[in-house]
């Protein structure tokens, strides 16, 4: 068994491990020395660091003196090969293109992953780190202790190689004796900080890192790491002599062809390779997890990114160490036979408790590789000309699907509505994460200019009616991205209950979604936005007809946060399908208050919500409100605090709202009392 090519492959194996990097090296590793048939699949290509490390090129072998470029974010002499913050040729690379909502995330594409790719620190958690919510009511606990897998640490730092030393402090727990390796000498910057700081009490000492600061103890760590295993002692002991101490004279960063480096191409896969019982397919993108009747998983679909075929491999079980970003993906994109009616059974579980079920759709977009992409080619377009901040659709191998089309307007029609039907779905809500005019615009002729667009929107119109001509009741929801189209055709048709993706700014940007419902508050009577975060701000910022909250919910406080936020919401939200009435100017100005009134008459109950900016300089704001009786009086209650009763003339005529906090926040609730 090898680095094989897919004409190789065993027709199952006892497990298959997605990922070569540290959790997926470790894995091959254990399983292998215990004789377990392994398959790795690593999306990257081959790679060694013996043969292929810069460490040694200098800085007049780096074209652009060394900087980063597209290809090699972090230099010229990073020793990543493939990978980057965006990988050509691959999705997933980033879930918004505002700058403001940017998550990027590193794909490592090669044999070792982000081993290869890091600073080597190697720290142990210490007993506090399994138990924060026992010792301070925070987080959760872990269901284990750092006893439990302190002799794992143990192990891991004799194989890997880590140097330090043992200091004795709180939480930062000994290894035992002969475990490390002697850290390296101090150098004199570090002298001068241990001299200077001590007078403070504050303690220096080495850090612990995956580098050979000496040879390591081939004759007696293998027996300790593999006890009654004589082949496996036998390898680990010869990959262990073919590893030298490190010089001291290169950054990690660049690779290091003598393995004194932590990497899994140099520690855990040479002897993993050398038991014959490991298997390592490269360029094989895993996609997802295929679990038999009884829901385990039995095997994993990849697409071979040499030929864009999808491919599936078999095994008694199934490993993911892709990465938490790549392995989420991974087991969204996983079935299972536990669920032969679809979301059926979730949706009914949902009915039970009082509420509805809502699915998320994007129907018009397909990317390359998938069936649609595979069978249809036909009934996609690709665009061409984008600019440099939407290359990556080009890049990444977006396609639309062309709802102009009848074929392909039925085909989407006939499957969402089964999926619609099977999962008994109350919501269906449409996204649409694609700029189209540079899809449409595609070869288009001299005299058909524009036709393209309007026959995909008229079809965009003709799929929706459909929908909801074949499901009575079905609500449909033009969802955030899917607002890019927010015309009166598609008011008509569909509510807005997610009407930004802004949300996720509301902490950094409120100012952008309290406009937004300044604004749209015109136009729309129900609409909706909500908050990422639990402070103040952001959730007030985010009121409306209805809302959406992403918080953790593993965070005690957050919750709470939430539930008391709620309390309150719930009085208030009827009043938001009332009549609108913006209380100051629209604006984005940060030294700016903005302020907006909802006003149901036949409660006769009114709610005001009122921001101050961050740069605004006065403390204060008069409203008049309206809509209220002259003569009624009314109770306003402050959502901070206090209570008052006013009349109905005296808060038309001007109320004055107080914010000693910027930026800050005020709502108010004001009903009738006798």
């Amino acid at each position: 068994m090898a680095i094989i090519t897919e004409k190789d492959l065993q027709p199952t194996y006892d497990v298959i491990v997605v990922g070569s990097g540290a959790g997926g090296g470790q894995s091959a590793y254990t399983l292998t020395m215990n004789g377990v048939k392994v398959l790795m699949l690593e999306a990257g290509r081959n790679y060694d660091p013996v043969t292929e490390t810069p460490m040694f090129q200098s800085k007049a072998d780096a074209p652009l003196l060394g900087m980063g470029t597209r290809e090699k974010p972090f230099g010229f002499h990073d020793a990543t090969v493939d990978g980057g913050w965006e990988v050509p040729g691959e999705p997933y690379t980033q879930a918004s293109t505002d700058p403001k909502q940017r998550f990027d995330w590193w794909r490592a594409r090669m044999l070792g992953g982000r081993t290869n790719h890091w600073g080597r620190i190697s720290l142990r958690n210490g007993p506090y780190d399994f138990k924060p919510y026992s010792r301070d009511g925070l987080g959760f606990d872990w269901p284990f202790t750092y006893d439990d897998v302190a002799p794992y640490y143990d192990k891991v730092e004799m194989l890997v190689g880590v140097y330090g030393s043992n200091e004795g402090l709180e939480n930062t727990p000994d290894s035992p004796n002969g475990t490390l390796l002697p850290p390296p000498k101090a150098r004199a910057g570090e002298l001068y900080v241990k001299k200077h700081v001590a007078k403070f009490g504050i303690p220096v000492i080495p850090i612990h890192r995956a580098i050979l600061s000496t040879r390591q103890d081939h004759v007696n760590f293998p027996g300790r790491l593999h006890p009654n295993n004589p082949k496996a002692q036998k390898i680990i002991a010869k990959a262990m002599q073919e590893r030298a101490a490190c010089f001291w004279a290169t950054d990690c960063g660049r690779g290091c062809s003598i393995k004194a480096n932590y990497q899994s191409t140099t520690v855990h896969l040479p002897p993993a390779l050398a038991t014959g019982n490991l298997d390592v397919l490269c360029n094989a993108h895993a996609r997802e997890v295929t679990l038999g009747a009884d829901g385990k998983a039995n095997g994993v679909v990849y697409i071979d990114k040499a030929t864009g075929q999808e491919r599936a491999v078999k095994g008694r079980a199934v490993i993911l160490a892709a990465s938490s970003g790549e392995t989420a993906r991974i087991l969204l994109n996983s079935k299972s036979n536990r669920f032969p009616n679809g979301l059926a059974p979730v949706g009914a579980a949902v009915r039970q408790t009082g509420m509805r079920f809502l699915a998320w759709f994007e129907p018009e977009r397909a990317m390359r590789g998938t069936w649609l992409h595979r069978e249809h080619p036909d009934w996609l377009l690709r665009p061409t000309g984008t600019p440099e901040g939407l290359r990556y659709q080009e890049r990444d191998g977006f396609h639309l699907l062309d709802l102009g089309n009848p074929e392909a307007r039925k085909w989407a029609i006939d499957s969402i509505s089964e999926e619609i039907r099977r999962s008994d779905l109350s919501f269906y809500r449409q996204d649409f994460n694609l700029y189209p005019a540079y899809f449409w615009h595609t070869d288009e002729k001299p005299d058909e200019i524009g036709l393209r667009e309007i026959r995909h929107i008229n079809g965009l119109y003709a799929f929706l009616d459909e929908l909801a001509r074949r499901h009575p009741g079905l609500i449909l929801d033009n969802c955030a991205a899917g607002g890019r189209r927010l015309d009166f055709e598609m008011m008509r048709r569909c509510i807005v209950l997610w009407r930004s993706d802004s949300t996720w700014g509301a902490k950094t940007f409120p100012q952008n979604v309290q406009a937004m419902t300044h604004g749209l508050s015109y136009w729309l009577p129900l609409h909706g936005l909500g908050a990422a975060a639990t402070d103040d701000l952001a959730l007030r910022s985010g009121m409306g007809a209805c809302g959406g909250f992403s918080i953790n919910y593993r965070d005690p406080k957050a919750v709470l946060a939430l539930r008391m936020y709620l309390d309150r919401y719930l009085k208030i939200r009827p009043i938001f399908t009332g009549d609108y009435y913006p209380l100051t100017a629209h604006s984005l100005d940060k030294t700016a208050w903005i302020a907006w009134q909802f006003h149901r008459a036949d409660l006769n109950e009114s709610v005001v919500q009122a921001f101050r900016r961050p740069e605004a300089t006065s403390e204060t704001l008069t409203v008049k409100l309206r809509g209220l009786i002259p003569e009624q009086r009314y109770e306003v209650e402050n959502f901070d605090g206090g209570k008052e009763v006013r009349t109905g003339a005296e808060l038309m005529q001007g109320y004055t709202i107080t914010l000693r906090e910027k930026p800050g926040s005020a709502v108010l609730l004001i009903k009738a009392v006798k």
